[in-house]
């Protein structure tokens, strides 16, 4: 996939499903530790980091109209480029 970094792209081709990180094949994946691929020798991503990425999937601050169903997310990551910061400092 080579297009990690554009969000709008990643939620038109179904692996990112705002709002619902468990249906969200790219959280999916790299669960399974399909992603990054075996054999591009990149280390399998930690469940931190996973969990970094469910929870911007999560956060209904970012996902400009959708329903958050009144949840308080406030403590969640707000931004994809905070997400992206985030997780490009552990690899």
């Amino acid at each position: 996939m080579n297009y990690i970094n554009d969000i709008d792209k990643l939620v038109a081709n179904g692996k990112v499903v705002p709002l619902d990180s468990t249906n969200s094949k790219i959280i999916q994946r790299m669960s399974n530790g399909s992603m990054p691929p075996v054999q591009s020798g990149l280390p399998r991503v930690s469940q931190a980091d996973i969990n970094t990425v469910a929870q911007f999937i999560d956060n209904p601050n970012f996902w400009d109209g959708y329903d958050a169903g009144g949840e308080d997310c406030n403590d969640q990551l707000s931004t994809f480029d905070d997400l992206y910061r985030e997780v490009a400092r552990f690899g």
